[in-house]
C-alpha cells in the first residue's frame, strides 16, 4: 500500500487526538509542477483525466500520490438545475484592442437582472463590475439566494457520493464555504453599503446564512468530511466589521456543520495577528487552522507565538513560504521544514505552506518537503 493510500486513516487518527508526527499537508490546487507533465501515479485508471469536469480534484489526487503527503482535498458538486432554478448565464467576448476577454454573468430575477463583469488576462483577472452596486441589487440577490437550491437534489447527492467514493483512502474531502458577507465576492463598496443601506445589507446577510446552511446540509448528506471555511484577515476587514458581520454567523455555520459529525478547517493566509490575540479562533474552535503566515505574507510574529496563544486542541497547519518552494532548492525547503518543527515542538502542528502551491514549483522541492517532514527531530 502506498503511503498516501492511507492518508484518510492518518487524518482520522490525528483528528481523534492521535499523533502529528510526520504529518505534512500543503494546500494544493491544480497540477503545479514546472518540470513534470501531468500523470496519474496510481494503479487504478485515472477517474478524472484532463478535460473531465472534476479534473481539478483529479490533479490534487495525483499531486498527493506523486509527493506522498497527507492530502486534504477540496472540490465542489456541480449542481444540476431544474425548471425552478434561477437562470444564470455567462458570455465571454474579446475585449476590443486587447487579447483579454470580458466575461459577463447575468442572473435573472423578478426584480431585474443581477450582473457581474470580469476582465480575464493571460495570468490574472479583475472585476469591472461587482454583483452588488445599487440598493436594488440586494433584493435581487436575496431572491436568488432563497431560490438557488431548487436543484436536482438526488443528482447532487449522487455526484457528491461518487466524489467521496473516488477519493477513498487517499485523503479527506471538503468544500469551500465563505463567510456570509463574502457569498458573492469581496467588494470594497460593501463597506459603504452596510452603512448606507443597513436594512438591505442585513437582510442579505440573513439570506446568505440560509443559503449556506442549505449548502452544508447537501454536502453533509453527500458524505463530505470537512469544510474549508475562509476567514479574512485585517488586510481585508477590521475587528469591528468582524464583530458586527462575521462573528455570530461563523459560530452558527461551524456549529451546524459539527452537528453533522463533520470537521472544520479555517483558512486565512493573511494578517491574523490581531484576531489571534483577540481569541477569535479559540472561540470558533476549528479542528484545523492554517496558515499562520509570517511577514511578508502575513503578520504573525512566529509560529511559536501563535501556538502559545491558540487552544492546544486546535491542529495548526503551515507556514512555509511559497517563494521557498517555488524559487529555492531542496536544501532550502528542508531548512524551512526544520525551522517549523523547531517552533512547534510539542504542539499539534502539521507541516504546510503559507497558501496554495504556486504554478511552476519544481517537483524535487515538493518531494523534499514530504521527506523532511516525515523525519522526527
Amino acid at each position: 500500500m502506498k503511503l498516501t493510500d492511507n492518508s484518510r486513516d492518518r487524518w482520522e487518527a490525528l483528528l481523534n487526538d492521535g499523533s502529528v508526527d510526520g504529518m505534512v499537508s500543503p494546500l494544493c490546487g491544480d497540477w503545479c509542477f514546472s518540470d513534470t507533465p501531468y500523470y496519474w501515479p496510481y494503479e487504478e485508471p485515472d477517474p478524472f483525466p484532463p478535460g473531465h469536469i472534476h479534473h481539478f480534484l483529479g490533479s490534487q489526487m495525483a499531486m498527493g500520490g506523486v509527493c506522498g503527503w497527507d492530502s486534504l482535498f477540496v472540490t465542489a458538486i456541480n449542481f444540476i438545475p431544474t425548471d425552478k432554478t434561477p437562470v444564470w448565464t455567462s458570455q465571454i467576448n474579446q475585449k476590443s484592442g486587447s487579447r483579454n476577454t470580458i466575461t459577463e454573468s447575468i442572473i435573472e430575477t423578478p426584480y431585474g437582472d443581477l450582473t457581474q463583469m470580469l476582465e480575464n488576462g493571460a495570468a490574472s483577472q479583475r472585476i469591472l463590475k461587482h454583483w452588488l452596486n445599487e440598493r436594488d441589487d440586494y433584493n435581487k440577490l436575496i431572491w436568488y439566494l432563497d431560490n438557488a437550491w431548487n436543484i436536482d437534489l438526488n443528482a447532487a447527492y449522487a455526484e457528491g457520493q461518487m466524489l467521496v467514493k473516488t477519493v477513498g483512502k487517499k485523503g479527506l474531502i471538503g468544500t469551500w464555504v465563505p463567510p456570509v458577507y463574502n457569498q458573492f465576492g469581496h467588494s470594497e463598496e460593501m463597506f459603504f453599503h452596510c452603512m448606507d443601506w443597513p436594512d438591505e445589507y442585513n437582510a442579505f446577510l440573513d439570506a446568505s446564512l440560509r443559503y449556506t446552511l442549505k449548502k452544508l446540509e447537501i454536502y453533509a448528506n453527500a458524505g463530505f468530511d470537512y469544510i474549508f471555511y475562509m476567514i479574512p484577515g485585517t488586510e481585508w476587514v477590521s475587528p469591528g466589521f468582524y464583530d458586527e458581520y462575521i462573528r455570530e454567523s461563523s459560530k452558527i455555520i461551524i456549529n451546524v456543520w459539527k452537528s453533522y459529525g463533520k470537521k472544520v478547517m479555517i483558512h486565512s493566509c493573511g494578517q491574523m495577528k490581531l484576531f489571534i490575540e483577540k481569541g477569535y479562533f479559540n472561540e470558533l474552535k476549528p479542528d484545523i487552522f492554517e496558515t499562520l503566515s509570517e511577514p511578508p505574507v502575513g503578520n504573525v510574529p512566529s509560529l511559536k507565538w501563535a501556538r502559545d496563544l491558540l487552544d492546544s486542541k486546535i491542529i495548526t497547519k503551515g507556514n512555509i513560504g511559497l517563494d521557498i518552494l517555488l524559487n529555492g532548492n531542496a536544501d532550502d525547503v528542508r531548512e524551512a521544514v526544520y525551522h517549523v518543527k523547531e517552533q512547534t515542538r510539542g504542539t499539534r502542528h502539521v507541516i504546510g505552506l503559507s497558501d496554495c502551491i504556486l504554478n511552476g514549483t519544481p517537483l524535487v522541492n515538493c518531494l523534499a518537503l514530504t521527506d523532511e517532514s516525515r523525519k522526527t527531530l
